[in-house]
């Protein structure tokens, strides 16, 4: 199953933006998170240590979950993140090369959109999953408003985008939401971690899946 498959089952996606990662500690948060039932998760590369997580990750995560990367805004970067064992590039804009380069080295794109045109390009880019960037405080309306003329697109809704959330922007459409410091707000709070692991994934598997887009 590759990271799009990972992404579009399970609903979700777990973003990990602390100031700094080891091995170990990237390896524990992966323990719980692909626990309870995550599918997939985000290391940001503003993180210090952020490709050792993202290999730590991996070896945890095996086939239950895809790794990827987030904040990437350089081609070289996903040289970096595929050489780290990364299976998804999401990054905060959309930006054709990285895109183009994300699908030659056989990973999975993710760019970050916010108007139509914004969508449209990251689209035609070649992107199969489009993150609504920032989600909030745009809010719910904003992504109906947006959805309407884009129904085709496949939209993860992120920034700001807390476990209450959850439902709401899936039953509107989309077929995955990202939560960060919502969900994983530190590396050492890993039963706090793994209480709201459950309910966000409890939120994301509420709902039947979303019918299949092109």
């Amino acid at each position: 199953m590759n990271a799009e498959a990972h992404v579009r089952a399970g609903r979700l996606i777990a973003i990990i933006r602390v100031p700094s990662l080891t091995r170990e500690s990237a390896a524990a948060l992966t323990s719980v998170l692909v626990g309870e039932g995550v599918r997939a998760l985000e290391f940001t590369l503003t993180s210090d240590g952020a490709l050792d997580a993202i290999s730590a990750a991996r070896e945890v995560a095996g086939d239950r979950a895809a790794v990827g990367a987030g904040t990437v805004l350089h081609e070289q970067q996903v040289q970096s993140v595929a050489d780290a064992g990364g299976q998804f590039i999401v990054s905060p804009n959309v930006s054709p090369p990285v895109i183009r380069r994300t699908n030659e080295l056989g990973l999975v794109p993710l760019p970050g959109a916010f108007t139509p045109t914004e969508v449209q390009l990251a689209v035609d880019s070649g992107a199969p999953l489009v993150k609504l960037f920032p989600a909030q405080p745009a809010g719910l309306s904003y992504f109906r408003s947006l959805r309407g003329p884009l129904d085709k697109v496949s939209f993860v809704p992120t920034g700001g985008v807390g476990i209450d959330d959850i439902e709401p922007f899936l039953s509107a459409g989309a077929v995955a939401v990202a939560l960060g410091s919502s969900l994983v707000s530190s590396v050492d709070d890993l039963d706090g971690l793994r209480i709201r692991a459950q309910a966000a994934v409890r939120a994301a598997q509420s709902l039947s899946s979303p019918r299949p887009t092109c």
